[in-house]
């Protein structure tokens, strides 16, 4: 994982408040726990069965199941890439890790609808049908501008939905997957 930047942010867990450094990442959203921070808070208990958790003696916090209502994960540019006036081109672009795509079994398919790239205006990504597993891809995006335009490394490109297989069946009783 990519470490993009540092800072330090005041935390409530409970009643209780901290100070925590925060390592960020283009690679993730969310936020990790991690051992060395609760090594510092001293004593820590997690009721499991109850989904709550203690920091030393402060009072016991409800965790919170954050699973997203729509499964989504988004994909940025890779390289600075150099678009011609009314024309496209296939860009490199990441998909990025977020708590979803770590917590959660993937579906084998997700879809990247066409869009305005939101950062640039008349500039559009293509519609992509990808394996879920892949994190390195192509983008087709489009200039539609008369002239030509430079999309920085970073750039949110668009935003990958789950997409469901279905096996149908033909009438030679062989199947065929449909997403």
């Amino acid at each position: 994982m990519r470490i993009s930047g540092v800072v330090q942010v005041p935390l409530r867990v409970g009643k209780r408040k901290l100070e925590a450094e925060i390592l960020i990442s283009p690679d993730f959203e969310g936020l990790i726990s991690g051992y060395d921070w609760l090594y510092q808070q001293g004593s820590f208990e997690w009721d499991v069965p109850r989904a709550r958790i203690r920091l030393g003696a402060g009072n016991w916090v409800l965790m919170w199941n954050d699973e997203p209502l729509v499964q989504v994960r988004q994909i940025i540019a890779m390289e600075d890439v150099t678009i011609p006036a009314r024309e496209q081109v296939t860009a490199a672009a990441r998909m990025l890790h977020n708590a979803w795509s770590c917590l959660s079994a993937q579906p084998r398919y997700g879809v990247m609808e066409s869009q305005p790239v939101s950062t640039v205006e008349h500039v559009y990504s293509g519609r992509i049908l990808l394996s879920m597993p892949t994190t390195v891809l192509q983008v087709p995006l489009l200039n539609s501008r008369d002239r030509e335009i430079v999309i920085q490394k970073g750039t949110l490109l668009g935003k990958v939905f789950a997409a469901d297989s279905v096996v149908t069946p033909t009438a030679t009783r062989s199947h065929v997957n449909r997403i």
